[in-house]
């Protein structure tokens, strides 16, 4: 009598040691997928801090400034959108589009290209800034 339980007691451990297999497999693509997207969205906050650096460099310099710097390469491709407005001061947004869509706003003392500009560059390789009574941006 006490050998009929056996059989199922055995069975059930290897249920559940399937199930605790199954479980810790599921936790570590799971976690490998949180660190890939972690790790894209650090390559493209790469690309904003490098935008929001030059612009507050050349608006901090004085006048007969030039620029011309390479974009950080990130190995994804992705737009740039550049927009600014000027109301007081010059607001410009930033923009990156790949498969998400990452934004930042800044705030600038002097105009940029006249105050208001949008431009949209796909993987772009340079930025130059000038500045010289004025700030003029230009990716490329």
């Amino acid at each position: 009598m006490k050998r009929k339980g056996t059989g199922s007691g055995f069975f059930i451990n290897k249920f559940v040691v399937f199930l605790l297999v199954i479980l810790l497999l599921g936790s570590t693509i799971s976690m490998t997928k949180r660190l890939n997207r972690t790790k894209r969205k650090n390559k493209i906050n790469t690309v904003i801090r490098f935008v929001i650096k030059n612009l507050r460099e050349v608006d901090s310099l004085p006048e007969e400034t030039h620029i011309k710097r390479r974009f950080p390469s990130i190995n994804r491709s992705y737009r740039l959108i550049l927009s600014g407005d000027y109301n007081e001061y010059q607001k410009v947004k930033i923009q990156i589009r790949t498969l998400e869509n990452f934004q930042k706003t800044i705030l600038l003392n002097e105009r940029i290209n006249g105050g208001n500009f949008r431009m949209e560059r796909k993987n772009p390789g340079r930025i130059i800034l000038s500045k010289s009574r004025k700030i003029s941006l230009e990716v490329i």
